[in-house]
């Protein structure tokens, strides 16, 4: 057993290119988008997250498996990985994983998040529990989404 740190952008790397996978007996995506806003805020303000429990594929003990629960276009710069490549089977931490990946890669097929900097460095300067920051808005089938990484910014 091995313990490593991921830095947020190694993990979305990892996640982009597809090495996680959620064994079929874990449960699907639960979280409310407030759960999803609580972690993205405990990530802004350095708190910790948990750790995440992770076994290497064996080829001595097969696993039925999916890839995390979010829309992800893949791109160039991110190394693919096919099935016989060594992945991990995330055994505790899919829910904060899935939750990176929707916000971060703007991989929610329901809904966008939106960051407002003004709001976050106030609200983190003055309360502890506001997470107003973070708004969502639902995307329309019949409207594009934003591309890739971009965030919508109001001066």
């Amino acid at each position: 057993m091995k313990t490593s740190n991921y830095s947020t952008l190694a993990i979305l790397d990892l996640i982009k290119s597809k090495k996680y996978r959620i064994p079929q007996f874990q449960r699907n995506f639960r979280w409310r988008p407030a759960q999803v806003k609580l972690l993205v805020d405990s990530m802004a303000r350095n708190y910790p997250m948990g750790s995440l429990l992770v076994m290497e594929k064996n080829e001595q003990l097969p696993m039925h498996s999916r890839y995390i629960d979010a829309n992800i276009d893949s791109d160039d710069q991110c190394e693919q990985y096919s099935d016989t490549d060594n992945i991990s089977y995330v055994l505790d931490g899919q829910q904060r994983l899935t939750s990176i990946a929707r916000v971060f890669l703007n991989a929610d097929s329901k809904r966008t998040f939106y960051f407002d900097l003004k709001k976050m460095v106030i609200g983190i300067v003055d309360k502890d529990d506001d997470t107003s920051w973070i708004a969502t808005r639902f995307n329309k089938n019949n409207i594009e989404r934003l591309d890739k990484g971009a965030i919508k910014s109001e001066v």
